[in-house]
């Protein structure tokens, strides 16, 4: 996201008292973060506006907007100074560009900033992405990073669902040392485990849709100040949170879709994080069912990415050689 920031403040006419760039995100979370980053970074001649409510100051509008999609296509549709912008960056633009709820209303924005360029961020690019970009930016240039070699991986199997809870109890004693990240599906094994950290004395919160806004807001500023160490969520923090202290991802469902489809692409991203910044980061996946093994060979073979495996008996004595 820091590159997204340094983008837009670099391509901000400081002569022009108009909005300039629109930055685009796909939740609250990643909304506050970018927040925070122009806060930091901003020079005082350079101004910006977060749009997080319906009603606006169209008077006060700064030369860099960002918002999230549904809010700021209303505003578009009221505020002819929004459709007039020189750049438009999507974030996590996968997510954006394929949301059925605001597909349409996307499509009818672009085509009316037909002279903006267009920044597109991602980990993964799914074919509507890619049809997106060759129906409104064919010549669009594309910059690949090199994959992040600093992130290993492991699986623990864990067939026997009963070992799933003993295998974290196993765990933690030896990575609390660090912030970490669980992920799981839904909320089914949250309170459990949770109930099983704090038993554990080891400080933890979790974080999902189904809370309020501003429960959620609070749980990953404190995360962020390193308040506790262990974050328990589901795929609402999988992609774009920078949390630079944390070193260890947990899948503990490993990420699937409404039909129990495997998500490579959530993968991916909950993996990313950890090792941020260059850090080495460690992901450790419990596999349940035999879907969950074939994730991760397909994961090998399109991926390039090598599974340690360790078994339940053996964790102790495995998690002593690597941290």
């Amino acid at each position: 996201m820091l590159a997204i920031v340094l983008n837009a403040l670099l391509r901000v006419d400081r002569n022009v008292n108009k909005v300039q760039i629109v930055i685009l995100l796909p939740n609250m979370e990643l909304l506050d973060q970018i927040e925070e980053y122009f806060e930091k970074l901003t020079p005082e001649d350079i101004t910006y506006t977060k749009i997080n409510s319906c009603s606006i100051c169209i008077d006060n509008l700064g030369q860099i907007i960002f918002s999230s999609p549904g809010l700021f296509f209303n505003a578009a549709n009221m505020i002819p100074a929004l459709r007039d912008v020189s750049v438009l960056i999507i974030d996590e633009c996968d997510e954006v560009i394929t949301n059925k709820i605001y597909h349409e209303d996307l499509i009818k924005y672009v085509g009316q900033i037909k002279n903006a360029q267009f920044l597109l961020y991602s980990a993964t690019f799914v074919d509507v992405v890619n049809n997106f970009i060759n129906k409104f930016s064919p010549n669009i240039a594309r910059i690949i990073l090199p994959q992040n070699n600093n992130i290993k991986h492991f699986y623990i199997d864990c067939r026997n669902i009963d070992d799933t809870i003993p295998v974290i109890a196993q765990l933690f004693p030896f990575i609390s040392q660090s912030q970490t990240f669980i992920f799981f599906n839904t909320r089914r094994y949250i309170q459990a485990v949770q109930q099983l950290l704090e038993y554990m004395n080891i400080a933890c919160e979790w974080c999902s849709p189904d809370r309020t806004k501003d429960d959620r807001r609070e749980v990953v500023k404190k995360f962020r100040n390193q308040q506790f160490k262990v974050l328990l969520t589901t795929n609402l923090l999988a992609r774009g949170i920078d949390i630079p202290s944390c070193n260890v991802v947990i899948n503990f469902d490993m990420p699937r879709m409404e039909r129990f489809e495997p998500d490579y692409d959530s993968y991916l991203h909950r993996s990313g994080r950890c090792g941020r910044f260059g850090k080495e980061g460690k992901v450790f996946n419990i596999v349940k069912y035999n879907d969950d093994m074939h994730m991760l060979c397909y994961l090998y073979q399109n991926y390039s990415i090598e599974f340690t495996p360790i078994t339940p008996d053996e964790i102790s004595k495995f998690i002593k050689l690597v941290f």
